[in-house]
């Protein structure tokens, strides 16, 4: 599934709309957070780069500015920023997060 995946998006043309969006995606400040801790946020995947949306307020990431990306346990996701930040993100319903590694790697190439 994995190869698939990657292989489908090196052929794929891309534009500027994103590929995949989430409405509710968990951020954390930490993998230990409980539910008071988080923040629910939207997920929007591009093709070079991927965008936070929190409380009114839009984060965007460039593939440049991420360093490695991470699935741990529980559908969790840890994005390494170049400038040593983390990014922990949870999809609570099986969402389709390793999109994220294919993209980095093919924005890496």
């Amino acid at each position: 599934i994995e190869e698939f995946l990657y292989n489908s998006l090196t052929t794929k043309g891309f534009d500027v709309n994103p590929l995949i969006s989430y409405e509710n995606i968990i951020l954390k400040h930490s993998l230990n957070d409980t539910k008071k801790d988080y923040t629910i946020s939207k997920l929007d995947i591009y093709a070079d780069k991927l965008t936070l949306t929190a409380n009114e307020k839009e984060t965007t990431y460039p593939f440049d500015h991420i360093s490695n990306i991470n699935l741990t346990y529980k559908n969790n996701i840890v994005i390494e920023l170049t400038n040593g930040k983390q990014i922990i993100l949870c999809g609570p319903n099986h969402e389709n997060l390793y999109i994220l590694i294919d993209l980095l790697k093919l924005n890496n190439s």
